[in-house]
């Protein structure tokens, strides 16, 4: 008599699994994305808390929009003759 336990056959629902949970772990990304999160929730945390942070960070978008449209100009109304040269 033979002592093997009896052969399981598999159905293809279980065939895939292991498969179909191989791609869901690459698409969550795993541990990676929480390290590079954690930091970055911290930086938001601290922003709203602390207001020195908040103004520094409100500074530098309008000072960017400023620059930004200065710099636009030039192209804007450059069919209209108007120049820096």
């Amino acid at each position: 008599m033979d002592s093997r336990p009896p052969a399981r056959v598999h159905s293809r629902r279980e065939v895939r699994r292991p498969a179909r949970r191989e791609r869901h772990r690459r698409n969550e990304g795993g541990d990676d994305q929480l390290l590079q999160a954690v930091p970055a929730a911290l930086r938001v945390e601290r922003m709203t808390y602390d207001r020195m942070a908040l103004l520094n960070a409100w500074d530098a978008l309008l000072l960017g929009m400023l620059y930004l449209a200065f710099q636009a100009s030039q192209f804007i109304f450059a069919e209209h003759w108007f120049s820096t040269d």
